[in-house]
């Protein structure tokens, strides 16, 4: 939380500057002002110092102090010693500043404490009854509880003279939440109109967008239009600053931005491309971080560290500490791995950092519409031909999938992934409805179970009529979804409506709420089938269907998030699970359903002998696609759209890593 928020009375930000002529003496502003300098630059041992050097002299002002210090916690990833610093000024009875009531609320929900953040923020509005920051704190606890309606009613009660622009946002996150995307994407586009300088409101407009079943290809670029004229691009860097030597052999220096570099989809789907890539003499990686590395134990991103020429975190640096340091670095290509998702540095590309510039996975669900993002990296699948006017950017098709596949590194618990625990493996258990001597008995064969574990958002009336078709064509069948909206019952049953309005009753359904990530991946031993969401299909969750044995049932939507799992599937030979509308989406889960043989024979389909888990190849065609981007720089040309029909030749430097299991697994000669 920034310092005028913690403390609105004293305008610390203006202390900060030593143009305060509030109420505090001087030798008080100067310390606060150093105070705020130490926070800035993340010296948390010397604020700490400092807290205690003015809670001695001037214990008048301690309480401020104590709470600017917890927040300077809280922001160091210490949420426990932030909320007993709160306590300790809340403590002080002349403190009566509702900024504080706020952090204790925030804090204890960050703990995951809803019930206590709940009563602490009760007992500050009923001394600020109508404070509009101890309001907007309410709605996140409503939210944090799934009470989505409630969260909308308490903002439509606060002034709107006051952070009219944070209501809109949050207004629009419980729209979403409702399924209600296409009010939600109005409400983030207000949100970011009544604050010339809420960017994050238009890339997350953006990103929902592609979520809302009435909005076509169209309707996207539209939107992408919108942004680009409400946010008019930072100004440009001065081409003499971007000169590099054009030698097209040189080693090239690549620089990679992603909030992922640890335990998340994109560490999952890049790094071990990027760890084999870090291998060949003429490449080095730099590696910026967008995200603190909260777990020491974090395997990701400890394969990421190891493949690093230079490894930065710069989760706490401002934009222009970024951008001065990437022109310092001389990067020959940038990657963007964020997009316009978690950690948005589009405003960075804009300006360019690089003399070629790529979007990678990340945030990838279209076109950035950035005009300074010269490539963009996907294969002949997710954008198949005759879609290229609808990029800003030069379309990059690799011979074969864009991303590899290998799923989370740590066992039996999200909290201690260091604990050891056997690896998750596709070796997977039989179809439930196959298993035993029933398949052989038709008439006592268990009912089919179809699921979707994909986000709860992605699921919407379009796709829901699709699925409750299904139901109702396979007698007996039911379907389970889990996710981690599901653990609120006002989502529960927002579902169960979709499902009613359609004939389907709420007995053929079973809503499970999230498990730890070893449980997720057992919990595909009781699915037989897995319907894919449209027009957001799923990209990670197919992934994980797949390597489980699960076979998946999709079809495309109108963009590149809409053919992520026409990707996945391809790439590992199961076309024919792919429909071309909805009528044969539901053809084919019906068929396969009805067809106990088949499903058995499609349940040990190995993902292992797929492009997908081909790490060491994804390697050598990033290699390749760089280079050829970066030849066309020194050769003076203009980015253009290139296809790469076959795949690179294995670099024989990959030769000693193709069979060890730390950093492979090695797919044997099977190729498809």
């Amino acid at each position: 939380m920034v310092m005028t928020q913690s403390l609105p009375a004293v305008n610390l930000s203006a202390s900060a500057e030593g143009s305060a002529t509030l109420w505090f003496p001087p030798d008080v502003r100067s310390c606060f002002a150093a105070a705020i300098k130490a926070r800035s630059r993340r010296q948390h041992a010397r604020l700490s110092w400092l807290s205690k050097k003015i809670q001695k002299r001037f214990p008048a002002y301690a309480a401020y102090m104590l709470d600017l210090e917890g927040c300077d916690r809280r922001d160091w990833g210490r949420p426990e010693e932030a909320l007993a610093l709160f306590r300790q000024a809340e403590a002080i009875s002349s403190f009566q500043e509702p900024s504080l009531g706020v952090n204790i609320a925030a804090t204890l929900l960050e703990l995951d404490r809803p019930l206590e953040a709940a009563k602490a923020l009760k007992s500050w509005l009923d001394r600020f009854p109508e404070n509009p920051a101890l309001l907007k704190q309410g709605c996140s606890i409503l939210m944090k509880q799934g009470r989505y309606a409630a969260a909308l009613q308490v903002l439509e009660t606060i002034d709107p003279r006051h952070v009219l622009a944070d209501c809109r946002y949050e207004a629009a996150d419980c729209l979403r939440a409702l399924g209600r995307f296409r009010e939600s994407v109005e409400a983030y586009a207000e949100a970011a109109r009544l604050s010339p300088n809420f960017a994050h409101a238009w890339h997350t407009r953006i990103f929902i967008a592609h979520y809302a079943p009435d909005i076509d290809a169209e309707g996207l670029a539209n939107v992408i239009q919108e942004w680009r004229a409400a946010c008019p691009p930072p100004p440009p860097t001065p081409p003499k600053w971007l000169d590099r030597v054009k030698d097209p052999d040189k080693k090239l220096r690549i620089g990679l931005f992603s909030p992922g570099f640890n335990m998340h989809p994109v560490g999952w789907m890049a790094s071990r491309s990027l760890w084999f890539l870090s291998k060949l003499p003429d490449c080095e990686l730099y590696f910026y971080a967008l995200s603190p590395g909260l777990n020491r134990h974090d395997p990701v991103r400890s394969r990421c560290k190891a493949a690093a020429a230079r490894w930065i975190d710069v989760s706490s640096w401002s934009p222009d500490k970024l951008y001065r340091s990437a022109l310092h670095d001389r990067l020959d290509i940038a990657v963007d791995l964020a997009g316009h998702g978690e950690g948005c540095v589009l405003p960075l590309f804009a300006r360019r950092i690089a003399p070629v510039q790529v979007k990678w996975v990340g945030g990838l669900f279209n076109t950035t519409g950035e005009p300074n993002m010269d490539y963009l990296l996907s294969d002949r699948l997710e954008t198949p031909k005759g879609c290229d006017a609808a990029y800003t950017e030069k379309l990059v098709r690799l011979p074969y999938s864009y991303i590899s596949y290998h799923p989370a590194d740590f066992g039996d618990t999200d909290r201690e992934p260091d604990l050891p625990a056997p690896a998750v493996s596709c070796d997977a258990a039989p179809s439930p409805a196959t298993d035993g001597t029933d398949a052989e008995r038709p008439e006592n064969a268990p009912p089919i179970r179809f699921a979707s574990f994909n986000n709860i958002y992605k699921v919407n009336e379009s796709i829901v009529s699709v699925w409750a078709d299904i139901l109702r064509r396979v007698p007996e069948s039911t379907l389970l979804l889990k996710g981690n909206l599901l653990q609120h019952e006002e989502v529960q049953e927002r579902i169960r409506r979709l499902f009613a309005a359609c004939g389907v009753s709420a007995d053929r359904l079973e809503l499970e709420g999230p498990s730890n990530y070893a449980e997720l991946m057992r919990t595909y031993r009781r699915v037989d089938i897995a319907l894919d969401t449209w027009p957001y299909t799923g990209g990670l969750t197919t992934l994980e269907a797949l390597w489980m044995g699960v076979p998946v049932i999709t079809t495309p939507g109108p963009s590149f998030a809409g053919r992520h799992a026409l990707s996945h599937l391809c790439n590992l030979g199961l076309d024919s699970l792919v429909a071309k509308d909805f009528a044969e989406y539901v053809s084919i889960a019906v068929s396969l359903a009805g067809n106990r043989a088949l499903l058995r024979d499609l349940r040990p389909y190995s993902v292992l002998t797929s492009p997908i888990v081909r790490h060491e190849q994804l390697a050598a065609d990033l290699h390749t696609a760089f280079r050829a981007m970066w030849e066309r720089h020194c050769a003076g040309l203009p980015p253009v759209a290139m296809s790469f029909e076959q795949p690179s030749p294995i670099p024989e430097i990959f030769a000693p890593f193709l069979g060890n299991s730390g950093e492979k697994n090695a797919p044997g000669e099977n190729r498809p």
